[in-house]
């Protein structure tokens, strides 16, 4: 299945047009959107006539603004998308990465999560996810909760003492 990425303008010039014959333009434009492509959404509480529509459309309704008399279409890029033909390769897929996900979050076959020569706990593989690590010294909490809502988790808290604040070690997973 293709999906056409194309910006629509209209056909008419509004230059001698008055207010009301624009507004009436105006609509005759999106309904013709509207009937053609019937999932459109304007966001725009005040659409203009000379707006730029940018939409992904299909082969058939890209044939039918071609033949539109009111909107102007042109295609800016086509993507080939891949559609599963059977549901049950589309199952099988997710129950695939539903697996790798719990076989990664489950943490190593042994139950024991306490090293009781090194009196540490152990981390589970969660450990091996992150590919993005940070120091921080001496953080006050307010800081330290922005960095954890911008998606760092804390690795160990470090109590200084000679310090009032911990320093931490941090860790993301980044995807790049």
């Amino acid at each position: 299945m293709r999906i056409h990425y194309a910006e629509l303008t209209s056909t008419a010039s509004t230059w001698d047009m008055t207010d009301e014959q624009k507004v009436l333009a105006v609509t005759a434009y999106y309904d013709e959107i509207l009937r053609i492509i019937p999932d459109y959404n304007n966001d725009n509480d005040n659409p203009s006539y000379a707006a730029t529509v940018k939409v992904g459309i299909n082969d058939e309704q890209l044939i039918q603004l071609t033949l539109s008399k009111l909107i102007r279409c042109e295609v800016t890029n086509t993507t080939e998308l891949a559609v599963a033909s059977d549901l049950n390769d589309v199952i099988a897929k997710f129950e695939t990465l539903v697996h790798k996900f719990e076989s990664i979050t489950s943490g190593p076959k042994s139950t024991t999560s306490y090293n009781s020569k090194c009196e540490v706990h152990m981390p589970g593989n969660l450990m091996t996810m992150y590919n993005n690590v940070t120091y921080e010294e001496d953080m006050c909490t307010d800081a330290l909760q922005r960095l954890l809502d911008d998606g760092w988790r804390i690795i160990a808290a470090c109590p200084q003492p000679d310090q009032r604040r911990p320093d931490y070690i941090l860790g993301r997973y980044d995807p790049e």
